[in-house]
């Protein structure tokens, strides 16, 4: 805990630095997905190869695809020579050239800067618990988010400086994280999240606060709010919104002879808690068997 504490001087937070093997596995799964979004990006541009071809085509009868293709590119350099002069003309392909290569790494670029300046955690991330903080005051910023990502470069070359840093930093930052004033932390709650159905466990635990939950409440009526929570918010299949009303209401007030608010509690609110209630009961009984 001392450790924890030197972490985040002057940060009142309950994280503790990401560990290298989940972070490890993040990248991973972040790795599949923007491959799988590389692949379809990779479709589209068949498509659109196929289209090309048979435009050039039209242009350039008589020729092979290839040979259009050869002869429009050399038209295309010799119209750069013959325009700024051959070097110049040399200096504008090359530029393309990046240009296009940066135009290819855009979309991995783009997947992680906005899901991390808008959520603090890629899919990965969440899968596996972890967010990305400012230690800054306030949320992450754009530059943050843009300059952490774009130091991966320099994390991943042979995978030895950001692994280094990780290593030798009590925070486990990767250069990036040091630069941008960031932090990888790993939060337990964060990765349980999977096991709330009806409720976040921000949520539930904010609502366990204000209701205290009786063991007297009988078993049929748990499965009953179970059911009816399941209908509402997951299956959404109810047809009649005046007969589902007055049957949430009259479950809502019939677990209301059982429990104790410390303050009015909305009846969608209330069936949701007490839904989500049963649904951990239901766990913790699995799991205690499961240990058996």
């Amino acid at each position: 805990m001392k450790k924890n504490k030197e972490v985040f001087t002057g940060l009142n937070l309950q994280f503790v630095p990401a560990p290298l093997l989940k972070r490890i596995l993040a990248c991973l799964i972040d790795g599949a997905i923007v491959g799988l979004m590389y692949y379809l990006l990779y479709i589209v541009l068949i498509i659109l190869g196929v289209f090309s071809a048979a435009i050039l085509s039209i242009v350039f009868k008589g020729q092979s695809n290839a040979e259009n293709l050869l002869l429009y590119l050399k038209n295309i350099y010799q119209t750069f020579n013959g325009t700024f002069g051959e070097a110049f003309g040399g200096l504008i392909i090359a530029l393309l050239v990046l240009v296009i290569i940066f135009l290819l790494l855009l979309p991995s670029h783009l997947y992680y800067v906005y899901q991390e300046f808008k959520k603090g955690q890629t899919i990965g991330k969440k899968i596996m618990g972890l967010s990305v903080i400012s230690l800054k005051q306030g949320p992450l910023s754009w530059s943050q988010c843009i300059l952490r990502e774009f130091l991966r470069y320099v994390d991943l070359f042979l995978y030895l400086p950001g692994l280094i840093s990780i290593l030798l930093s009590d925070k486990k930052q990767r250069i990036g994280d040091r630069a941008a004033s960031t932090l990888v932390v790993y939060r337990a709650a964060e990765e349980e999240k999977r096991n709330y159905m009806y409720l976040s466990q921000g949520d539930y635990l904010r609502a366990e606060d204000l209701i205290k939950i009786s063991d007297l409440i009988p078993q049929e009526l748990w499965k009953k709010m179970n059911q009816e929570a399941y209908s509402i918010f997951i299956r959404k299949d109810y047809s009649d919104k005046t007969n589902e009303k007055n049957h949430v209401l009259q479950l809502v007030e019939e677990a209301r002879e059982f429990i104790e608010s410390t303050q009015k509690v909305e009846d969608y609110s209330l069936l949701r808690f007490l839904a989500e209630s049963y649904q951990q009961k239901v766990l913790k009984k699995k799991e205690g068997h499961n240990e058996k």
